[in-house]
This record gives C-alpha cells, sequence and structure tokens, in this order.
C-alpha cells in the first residue's frame, strides 16, 4: 500500500498533507455504499482511479495518524534547527548585554538616580539594586524641562 511504503522525501512530505483532506466523510460513504451495492453485480460501474485511490486510503488503519508521524518526522529537523538559531542568537545578545559596560554604566546611573529620588525615604533609599520591570516607568518622571523625563536622560 501506498502509505506503508511511501518514500515521502522523494515524493514531499507536504503532499501528503492533503490526503487526509481530500475526502469528505459524504464522498467516503458514497463510495463505500456504491462498492457495497455493486460487490456481487458483474455489469456494475468500476470507481474511477481517484475514488479508488480514497477508498484504500480509508482501508488503512490508523492512516491520518501515519500521516500525522511522517509530516511531523520530515519537519522536525527543520523546527529544531530554527529553534536552535534563535536560541543561539538570544544566548549571544544576552552575553553581549553582560558583558557591555555600557549598559553596566547605564543600569548604574538608573540605581544612582532611584536612590537620589528616594533619597528621604529610609526602606527605599540606598537601595543595592532595582528590578528591571522599573525602567518602562522611567518614562513617568517628570524633568522640570519641558517634554523631558527620566528615560530621555538616562
Amino acid at each position: 500500500s501506498f502509505i506503508f511504503y511511501i518514500n515521502y522525501r522523494r515524493h514531499g512530505a507536504r503532499s501528503l498533507v492533503s490526503l487526509p483532506q481530500r475526502a469528505q466523510q459524504e464522498e467516503l460513504d458514497k463510495i463505500e455504499k456504491h462498492i457495497k451495492s455493486t460487490k456481487d453485480k458483474e455489469n456494475a460501474k468500476p470507481l474511477d482511479k481517484p475514488e479508488q485511490f480514497l477508498y484504500q486510503l480509508t482501508l488503512i488503519p490508523n492512516f491520518n495518524s501515519r500521516v500525522f508521524c511522517i509530516l511531523f518526522q520530515s519537519s522536525f529537523c527543520e523546527c529544531m534547527s530554527s529553534i536552535t538559531r534563535k536560541l543561539d542568537t538570544l544566548q549571544r545578545v544576552c552575553k553581549v548585554i553582560q558583558d557591555s559596560e555600557t549598559v553596566k554604566k547605564i543600569l548604574g546611573l538608573i540605581l544612582a538616580f532611584g536612590n537620589f529620588m528616594n533619597g528621604g525615604n529610609r526602606t527605599r533609599g540606598q537601595a543595592d539594586g532595582f528590578s528591571l520591570d522599573i525602567l518602562p516607568k522611567l518614562k513617568d518622571v517628570k524633568s522640570s524641562v519641558s517634554n523631558q523625563n527620566a528615560e530621555n536622560k538616562v
């Protein structure tokens, strides 16, 4: 049978995607009804090639699951390669940020600015650090110069 021995690399695994979608259940029911009604009749009209093919696919146990597995297998390496490239990029970006003296100076300025702003507050003044979720809030700290905020200064 086709699905048992198919070389999907040669035929293209993507061509398998449409096979289960091609036949609607109503069509398959009609094909099966035709086969049952003409089973013992000698002058019965045979099925056309596409209908024969669809009928043969219905005879394959777990056909849809098999197609899914073949498609998964054929796309797995491609997906893994894509994910690996993205992870490598993310790791390089993290390394650049960690090693960047400029980023460290900017974060130091933000810490000093926050400590200055919270100087009168015993619990929040002279902090050892800050959470990164505070960074978007810098735009809310207004400057004495119009249209400027702490984000512009940093």
